[in-house]
């Protein structure tokens, strides 16, 4: 996967749009870049962004450390947990590349919070399928 800059992402923003628009079961406003990128620069600009992009699609996350998890990757807004950080033409793909990434330990993590995706929809199974046979998958409350 391809490692982004804010200055990279927003001139990929028509690419990003239609990422976004052929992801089933998403909220397509809220995980465009008009929601995310204000989201972030509002509410964690201090958290480093965690960018990729695939031929597949578009995954957009931030960094942060808390004492009590440790290191963790969040969606660009986290705080109303209505935005998918994975958008793309090909999700089981993309989802693919981004578990080899974060296995590879190219990436330090304690945590992957994600957020905007419905436990019935193809994403999540993919998520399941992908993470849940080397870490532990929990479910939070859905807005």
């Amino acid at each position: 996967m391809q490692s982004l800059t804010i200055y990279q992402l927003r001139s990929l923003a028509d690419e990003h749009f239609a990422a976004v628009a052929a992801t089933e079961g998403i909220d397509h406003f809220c995980s465009s870049l008009d929601w995310i990128l204000p989201a972030h620069e509002a509410f964690i600009p201090d958290h480093p962004l965690h960018l990729r992009k695939s031929e597949h699609g578009f995954v957009t996350l931030a960094r942060g450390f808390n004492p009590r998890i440790g290191r963790y990757l969040q969606p660009l807004e986290a705080s109303w947990c209505l935005a998918s950080p994975f958008v793309g033409t090909d999700i089981d793909a993309l989802v693919d590349e981004f578990t080899a990434e974060c296995s590879s330990r190219l990436v330090d993590w304690d945590l992957l919070y994600l957020s905007g995706i419905p436990p019935d929809g193809a994403l999540f199974r993919r998520i399941v399928q992908s993470f849940g046979l080397r870490h532990r998958i929990g479910l939070g409350h859905r807005t």
